[in-house]
């Protein structure tokens, strides 16, 4: 069951950390979280942490259109990303993510580190992006208006280094 594989909980107001638990870093083991995410984020946008496992040295390519598709479709009302991770591949699809959300008109603050307590203080420290942590109005063209990642032909990525 995936509420095993994965968790979330709470270490400041508004920082939400999902817990991986081993190195399949899937969407499907998501799904179960995103009800709880998208309520909190309806108070105000909040910061969403991944805290991966030391050896986690890919992203599984459902990962980034899932959470795009929550972000820019769905509701969920991010201002910031922050990972606990020390490899590049990762990193890299972080940076990436982050761009695609300035190109989606939805510009959010992207870091990782080392460790969970280290990316959970920034998450602490930061203040929003001026126009990000939510879903443009509805009459705003953006990268927003395409249609969601799981949609025939779209193209889908796996990172690994």
């Amino acid at each position: 069951m995936p509420s095993e594989l994965n968790s979330l909980y709470v270490p400041a107001p508004n920082v939400y950390v999902v817990r991986f638990h081993n190195n399949t870093i899937v969407a499907s083991e998501c799904v179960h979280l995103i009800p709880e995410l998208i309520e909190a984020s309806k108070r105000a946008p909040i910061t969403l942490i991944a805290s991966l496992p030391a050896s986690t040295n890919s992203i599984h390519r459902s990962m980034v259109p899932f959470w795009l598709d929550q972000m820019l479709h769905k509701g969920l009302r991010v201002k910031a990303i922050g990972v606990a991770t020390v490899s590049r591949a990762v990193k890299v699809v972080v940076s990436g993510f982050s761009m695609a959300m300035k190109l989606g008109n939805m510009p959010i603050q992207a870091q990782c580190a080392p460790t969970e307590a280290a990316i959970i203080e920034w998450a602490k420290s930061i203040e929003p992006v001026p126009g990000g942590g939510g879903a443009p109005p509805s009459n705003t063209p953006s990268f927003g208006s395409m249609p969601p990642p799981s949609s025939p032909g779209g193209t889908q990525m796996s990172t690994r280094f």
